[in-house]
Formats: structure tokens, sequence, C-alpha cells
């Protein structure tokens, strides 16, 4: 991040050098409801998912735009679930991506590997202003956590219990580690409709179209999208299955390279 136009580099008189609860009026409503979603997943024990999923590849789902109000999402999601391990990350504020989680999920909320929101983006400008945001998801597998973040602090408290906690801030610490171990950059796939959102790792992104009123070819669009999954679930049991035990090395299942093979873009025309 250019750190010329990061919170923490602003006059002494930028409201993002204060505490979040001093420095915007963040609206009555939407604490409550965030309250209310914070609850829900108070308890979910994200160690145990990843145990769970542990041998599955990894989808990162975007929320708004690329899941939230979409035909077909309970469908979709059972087949997520069912397949792959699961996280969300959104580049929205902390409450916003917990009320939508609790809406748009349902009953599979509590199954998910990992929840980030806009302060575990690197962004290219002010928190609380329109700049771009960036998913960088090498973070996933280096121990990066919510402590290393500028803009750790912009967030109701409610939202910020792993730096002040000392036993979430080691379950914080136990998870990333538990999550680095268990999977890297060739196991995860992010969802999102935005391709600069996804620029440091192209090679790993499905830039599906983003969400409309309009009924048009975003529509059907997580139908299409759980097709090409499937074909990518037929592809990594055959690299599996084809290997030989009795030779060195891995099986081939890097996403990068079934990603690059049958191109999402040229897929989804051609299914159209």
């Amino acid at each position: 991040m250019d750190s010329s136009s990061s919170p923490s580099s602003q006059n002494s008189h930028s409201p993002y050098n204060k505490p979040y609860r001093k420095s915007i009026n963040y609206s009555r409503s939407n604490k409550i409801a965030g309250e209310q979603a914070n609850k829900h997943f108070r308890d979910v024990d994200f160690l145990r998912n990843i145990e769970y999923y542990k041998d599955r590849p990894l989808l990162v789902f975007d929320l708004n735009g690329t899941l939230v109000q979409r035909n077909g999402l309970d469908e979709f999601l059972e087949f997520a679930f069912d397949n792959f391990a699961v996280m969300v990350w959104s580049s929205a504020q902390p409450a916003s991506v917990h009320n939508m989680i609790t809406k748009a999920f349902g009953k599979h909320g509590r199954k998910l590997v990992r929840m980030w929101d806009r302060r575990h983006c690197d962004l290219n400008g002010e928190y609380f202003g329109k700049s771009q945001s960036i998913k960088n998801l090498n973070k996933l597998f280096t121990m990066w956590t919510l402590k290393d973040s500028k803009n750790k602090r912009y967030a109701p408290e409610l939202f910020t219990k792993e730096l002040d906690d000392p036993e979430e801030a080691e379950r914080t610490e136990a998870l990333a580690k538990l999550f680095s171990e268990t999977w890297s950059i060739k196991d995860v796939i992010l969802v999102d409709d935005s391709e600069s959102k996804a620029v440091e790792n192209l090679g790993n992104h499905i830039n599906i179209e983003p969400f409309n009123d309009a009924g048009d070819v975003s529509e059907n669009e997580l139908a299409r999208l759980k097709t090409y999954l499937e074909s990518f679930l037929v592809w990594r049991s055959e690299s599996i299955n084809s290997t030989d035990p009795s030779e060195a090395g891995e099986p081939n299942t890097d996403v990068r390279n079934f990603l690059k093979t049958y191109n999402w873009d040229l897929w989804q025309r051609q299914s159209n």
C-alpha cells in the first residue's frame, strides 16, 4: 500500500488518526445489526472447521456483487460447502460483512474457515473513502493477522477483540498458523467480481459478472460457476488418481494450472 495515502500518514487533524469510535458517526442501526450478527458467529470454531475441511481446495468468496442476492444462491452454497473449504473476504466494513453473511449464508455461515473484511485489504487511499482495495491472497499463508494491518482499529470495539484480549489474540495466531499449514497459494480460488481486487493473484481469480437487477448475463452466473467448479473437481480428482504413488513428487493439483488451461472468461462465453 502507498504509505503516502494510508490513514496513518494523514495530517494531525485527520479523523483517521483517532480511534474509530471518535472518528466517525457509526449509525446506531448498523451498530445494532452488527452486534446481532457478531453474536451469531461468536462461537464459530474456525480451528475445528479447518480440521474438518483440510483435504479440500479453498474457495475465497467476495460478497456484495458476487454472491449476495444472486439467483440460485442456496443451491450453490450447498454445492460449495459439500466440496470445498469456504472463506469470505469482502472489502466492506466488518459490521456489513457479518450482516451479509448472516442473511446470505444462513446455516452455512457457521462452516466458514475464515472471515476477513476491509481491514485485511491493501487500500490505495483512505479506509472510509472510495479507495481501491486489493485482496492479496499471499497474506493467508504468511501468518498475517489483523494486528499487522494499518487499518486494524477502524472498527467498533466489538470487532477488535483479537487486538486487546490475550486469549483472542492467541486463538487468532493459532488460526493463522493452522491455516497456513493446511493450504497454500496452489490450493485457493478467489471468486470476485472485480479484477482489480485480485491484481496480486490473477492466476487464482475467477472474475464473475457482477450482480445487477437487469436480469442479463449475471442472472444465471452461479449456475455457470457451479458447472465450471464441477469441472475443476473432476480435473483435480483425475490428477490425484493418475499419479503413481511409487513415484516421487506430489499430484499436479495447482488450481492455477486449471484456471489457465480452462480459462473462465473463454469458458463462460462458450457456455452462453
